[in-house]
């Protein structure tokens, strides 16, 4: 199913199907008091392609409970999430990047096709959650600016649980007394249940960020 502008006033606009069933949202989308619902059958999928030529905003509150299916990104031009949202199965990246606010948003399943051009930019307080993360190298795909891709790969050895990660290029109330002797990238991992986790990181920066950076004398910030 295609839909250009879409606009929910009010009520409950609901996609049901027992297969496979895709939503394309190829222009703007807005909800007053309006949700959408898209359901399937527990074994089948059901996709929301968000296909605009222009930057897309998904307001808060426009799938039932926060939770979509499975997405997929496919705008040049960019998507912004006003608020939480759940991808209960994959989130695949077409192109383009995908732009959190203030809330997190937490994948069930697998990030699929980031890369450099196309991932989740974690520019306000809101993160990258993957749930069920065990030992198996699970890439991160994030970045502090739509122009600064710095992923990080996690494998958990210990007790499976769910981590969130965001990046930034500067920490609030810390000053740095030699930039030097540090790559300006910043990390946040956390996980949902404190303790019990062995987990092993695998940071990645970029070139610029690193221009300045004397290894000798390189030490981290806990």
């Amino acid at each position: 199913m295609h839909a250009g502008k879409l606009d929910l006033k009010v009520g409950t606009f609901t996609i049901e199907s027992e297969g496979n069933a895709s939503l394309y949202l190829d222009d703007l989308v807005s909800a007053e008091t309006g949700n959408l619902n898209v359901t399937v059958a527990p074994d089948q999928l059901a996709q929301v392609h968000l296909n605009g030529t222009t930057g897309q905003t998904l307001p808060v509150g426009l799938f039932v409970n926060n939770t979509v299916p499975a997405l997929t990104v496919n705008n040049d031009m960019g998507i912004t999430i006003q608020g939480p949202l759940t991808v209960t199965k994959d989130l695949t990246f077409a192109k383009g990047k995908l732009k959190l606010s203030s809330d997190n948003l937490v994948v069930g399943g697998t990030v699929i096709g980031a890369d450099a051009s196309k991932y989740v930019v974690t520019d306000g307080s809101g993160g990258l959650t993957i749930n069920n993360v065990g030992n198996t190298n699970i890439v991160f795909p994030v970045g502090s600016s739509s122009s600064s891709y710095t992923p990080l790969t996690l494998s958990n050895s210990g007790d499976v649980d769910h981590f969130t990660v965001k990046t930034q290029s500067s920490l609030d109330g810390i000053t740095i007394a030699d930039p030097s002797r540090v790559v300006p990238v910043f990390w946040e991992v956390s996980e949902a249940v404190p303790g019990g986790s062995k987990v092993l990181l695998t940071l990645q920066w970029n070139a610029v960020d690193a221009a300045k950076f004397r290894w000798p004398i390189c030490h981290g910030i806990e």
